[in-house]
């Protein structure tokens, strides 16, 4: 697990990626961690394509918050049960009308049978 300084430069963490931080815990478990897609990292500043705390209500395009100083990658389960609630969650913005945007609309429209 890496240590995080806030606005510091990083490794250059790949886009697409998912990954757990923690304020504390260099271990990051699941329970207690933010889980962050990786948008990009410019100028010592990670910004996340969405991220969650609970997998139940997320976040869309913004900074990784100062306080998380430990991050480590995801696992394939971490990330399979992040993808499908991200993808339900989409799914039931689109159901309920509140889709954030006319291309989430488009790129999953098929789950609007739920």
């Amino acid at each position: 697990m890496k240590r995080r300084k806030p606005f510091t430069e990083h490794p250059n963490l790949p886009s697409g990626t998912l990954y757990l931080f923690h304020r504390s815990d260099r271990r990051c478990p699941a329970a207690d961690s933010l889980f962050g897609l990786i948008d990009k990292t410019s100028m010592g500043i990670i910004y996340l394509e969405s991220s969650s705390r609970d997998l139940r209500r997320f976040r869309f395009w913004h900074r990784l918050p100062k306080h998380y100083r430990y991050h480590r990658l995801a696992s394939r389960s971490e990330l399979r049960d992040y993808i499908f609630n991200l993808a339900y969650y989409e799914c039931a913005a689109i159901q309920s009308g509140i889709g954030r945007t006319c291309r989430t609309a488009h790129k999953i429209e098929s789950c609007t049978h739920l």
